[in-house]
């Protein structure tokens, strides 16, 4: 054979894709609606954890959040919203819900939205014929005169409290037998009565529950 065989052009090895930047423009903006719905589906399932948490079932928020994880790509699905292709976009999807989810539990279970702090027993006055009159106190102590005399506090807690959820009792101060107190909540004021004898120092305990919280205030009281 004489001829001289054709040489053909080098072919490159790869071909970069031509850019097409309304198919870009059209991914990235499925991209930030996706990730819009699934923020505001972890801040509402936040919120609701919160308050399944003020309810004492923290472990259902756990739960609830791990359902939605599992079932999100169904969900955007459902809602005609494309789910992410690329592995990191979906990664980037499901911290999307769970970090929102994490931040608005926090957010809800703090002030000014809430307050984990329990009941607040303030103010205490006793009855001086007739007219409640405020209990002096000095270093957190409050003084009183011997004898029997009904006080009340001021009781507020964003939940209701009722004489079933709320109860005292007291200890003189280094005993260890503790006395219960007869008490009446009405109208936000705990009404209590109590014998004072001369020179002597007690511990007065309000045990409560509410919405799944407990806890125990305690007064100290000085009979002079």
């Amino acid at each position: 054979m004489g001829l001289d065989m054709a040489k053909k052009p080098d072919e490159p090895l790869f071909v970069e894709p031509e850019f097409n930047e309304k198919e870009f423009l059209e991914t990235e903006k499925e991209r930030a609606k996706s990730t819009i719905v699934v923020f505001l589906i972890g801040a509402l399932l936040g919120i609701l954890s919160g308050y399944l948490d003020l309810l004492g079932y923290a472990y259902i928020s756990v739960l609830l959040i791990i359902v939605f994880i599992l079932f999100i790509a169904r969900i955007l699905q459902k809602m005609n919203i494309r789910i992410p292709k690329r592995t990191s976009h979906k990664f980037y999807t499901y911290a999307v819900l769970f970090f929102s989810w994490l931040i608005f539990w926090i957010i809800f279970l703090n002030a000014p939205f809430h307050t984990l702090t329990g009941p607040q027993f303030t103010n205490l006055e006793y009855d001086n014929s007739g007219t409640w009159t405020a209990v002096q106190t000095h270093s957190g102590t409050y003084s009183i005169s011997a004898g029997s005399t009904s006080y009340k506090m001021y009781a507020y807690y964003i939940h209701p409290l009722t004489n079933s959820n709320v109860s005292l009792n007291y200890t003189p101060a280094g005993g260890t037998s503790s006395t219960p107190i007869s008490s009446n909540l009405h109208n936000n004021y705990l009404y209590f009565n109590l014998t004072g004898t001369a020179g002597t120092t007690y511990d007065v305990f309000i045990d409560w529950h509410s919405y799944g919280k407990s806890g125990t205030d305690e007064l100290v009281i000085s009979v002079s």
